[in-house]
């Protein structure tokens, strides 16, 4: 399996970047990308999505990444923020983890942190939000083109280290030759549409030169106020 691989993480417009990214290859010839996005409003989000990264790396690294392994592994990150945590520091983060391994592939989300599945130009798969605005789209308040503008986007109904139990959204998909995917916090998507991810991703010959035409989409946007914006772009030949 050949992969090409890129990846950034910038604070954008604020005084200090609370995402954290981590790629790791996985002793059976695959790959594990994570994407980590610390919730600044609760204190210490850089502490705790370096405390997420740290951890699944600890926990999928030499083990096979079926779902339950990955599942076991975001449980035991939830756990290690909450330790953590002191009446002061309500530390939180959101995550997204995918892990390759030939046709095969375990998604993994909390939060708002996203995954995307591109083939022949279409976005084939992309994770749900855990969010109020995502909620309003699932009950038909809102479409969901209207939840990058939306008064509720950064209200999360789910995050590590928000409650001694957490629930990930685990999916296993099937990877095929030409297939992209994407892994970005919230900083990132909420500047760029699906439909420019998918035409720089046909303009573009490695997963370098796509993650930086959606950067530059991206720098020339970001407000004097930007969020912190972290990504991995990764194509495959199987």
């Amino acid at each position: 399996m050949n992969i090409s691989v890129a990846s950034y993480s910038s604070k954008g417009s604020r005084a200090r970047n609370e995402d954290n990214i981590s790629l790791l290859a996985e002793n059976r010839g695959g790959m594990i990308a994570v994407v980590a996005d610390g919730l600044g409003g609760e204190g210490n989000g850089d502490a705790a999505s370096l405390t997420t990264i740290k951890t699944m790396n600890a926990r999928l690294s030499g083990s096979e990444t079926t779902t339950e392994n990955v599942e076991k592994a975001i449980i035991s990150a939830n756990d290690e923020i909450i330790k953590l945590q002191d009446k002061d520091n309500k530390m939180k983060s959101t995550i997204a983890v995918l892990c390759l391994n030939g046709t095969r592939a375990v998604a993994a989300t909390v939060g708002d942190t996203r995954i995307y599945q591109f083939r022949r130009g279409k976005v084939l798969y992309q994770s749900t939000d855990h969010s109020v605005s995502q909620m309003s789209v699932s009950v038909g308040e809102i479409n969901a083109d209207k939840i990058r503008g939306h008064v509720d986007r950064h209200r999360l109904t789910r995050s590590l280290g928000s409650r001694k139990t957490v629930e990930a959204d685990l999916t296993e998909l099937v990877s095929g030759s030409g297939d992209a995917f994407l892994l970005c916090s919230d900083g990132f998507w909420e500047l760029i549409l699906e439909e420019e991810m998918s035409e720089d991703l046909g303009a573009s010959k490695s997963a370098d030169e796509w993650l930086n035409k959606m950067r530059d989409r991206i720098e020339s946007r970001i407000s004097p106020t930007g969020d912190n914006h972290s990504a991995i772009a990764i194509i495959v030949e199987v």
